[in-house]
């Protein structure tokens, strides 16, 4: 769960931790809900992620942010390069 802002300063942090947990785990999930502000560097960090989990045959999913996190993925079309899945999913342990 990440939370607050995903930006030049925190999205190489982010990226080194879950670039780790692709060595040891079959699903990553990055839930947005508790992000208020992200940037272009943070989409980079999840592209990134995103790649080397297909490399490593991890699934990486997302679960969707507020509005205001959702449209830098709307406005660069990076919204189907990513896998995002509905909080429910997560919420009940269905994936």
């Amino acid at each position: 769960v990440a939370s607050g802002e995903i930006d030049l300063s925190s999205a190489d942090r982010l990226q080194a931790q879950l670039r780790a947990l692709l060595s040891t785990a079959r699903r990553v999930v990055l839930d947005l809900r508790l992000v208020v502000f992200v940037d272009l560097t943070a989409l980079r960090c999840m592209l990134t992620v995103e790649k080397a989990s297909r490399h490593s045959g991890v699934e990486f999913l997302l679960v969707p942010g507020p509005q205001q996190v959702q449209r830098l993925f709307e406005v660069t079309g990076s919204e189907d390069a990513l896998r995002f899945i509905e909080p429910s999913r997560i919420d009940r342990g269905r994936m």
